[in-house]
């Protein structure tokens, strides 16, 4: 078995491609913060309709402050949720359609026009992949939640939903790579079924990918935690939007990774 490990390898081509895809990303930037400006400025006119002119936001404090806010006014919670999950199902939306773009790039270089040509082309097995890929995520996580919960191992499932979300994305990973890069089937669900088998055989693509996903989830985490709990000032911003800009790195690193890996099996 060939354990040979080059995530660094796959870092620096992850960052040659941002370098590259210079106009690219600009579009996925500016998408992503359109779609956030429109969830937050739902939230904000729910707000303003339901609080003022009495001032909600402790300064000091913005994380008790929200707290308060849903405890004192109810109606402005399920607008919160449902903001915060349009923004989180076309964040994923917009990075299902972006994909192929993105896969061609990091193989090698490509014009704009052929990006956006990849995108448009590639979108159907997108979708169908992504379907398929949640579908994978629940069946490896639902039954790894209710054992945690039926064993009262509750503080520790984390661990086990953290390795078999790292697998699920893996494996959707490297599916998408075979339908855009290597013309498998689009709509056959077995195509993720043996890109499950092979990143569960590949230690060398599990184990940094693991690390990658973790990665990921702490750089989020860093991102919720500066964003309501940081102090108040324009700094602050921008550190989120640091934050957010490494988190996508870190994204590009481990499809590079998975990529890499595909092109040596």
């Amino acid at each position: 078995m060939n354990l040979q490990f080059t995530p660094f390898t796959d870092l620096r081509r992850a960052l040659a491609s941002v370098a590259q895809l210079g106009s690219f990303l600009a579009v996925v930037f500016i998408a992503s913060h359109f779609i956030a400006w429109l969830a937050a400025a739902l939230v904000r006119s729910t707000v303003a309709a339901t609080v003022l002119p009495f001032a909600w936001l402790d300064r000091g404090d913005r994380l008790a402050a929200l707290f308060e806010l849903f405890h004192d006014n109810p109606a402005v919670l399920p607008v919160f949720l449902y903001a915060t999950t349009i923004s989180i199902v076309s964040g994923t939306a917009l990075w299902t359609v972006l994909y192929p773009g993105l896969a061609h790039r990091l193989r090698a270089k490509a014009s704009f026009a052929d990006l956006g040509a990849h995108c448009i082309r590639g979108l159907p097995a997108m979708v169908a992949q992504s379907c398929y890929g949640l579908g994978l995520r629940a069946a490896l996580g639902v039954p790894v939640v209710l054992v945690c919960v039926t064993l009262g191992l509750r503080g520790i499932a984390l661990v086990p939903l953290w390795l078999v979300w790292t697998i699920a994305t893996l494996a959707h990973d490297r599916a998408r790579g075979s339908v855009v890069l290597y013309g498998a089937a689009a709509f056959d669900p077995r195509v993720l079924a043996r890109s499950l088998s092979q990143v569960l055989s590949r230690p060398q693509l599990l184990v940094p990918g693991a690390g990658l996903t973790l990665l990921q989830v702490a750089m989020s985490a860093a991102v919720l935690l500066v964003a309501l709990a940081g102090p108040y000032a324009f700094a602050t911003t921008w550190i989120v939007r640091g934050l957010g800009a490494a988190t996508l790195v870190v994204g590009l690193w481990r499809v590079a990774l998975g990529l890499h890996d595909l092109e040596r099996s």
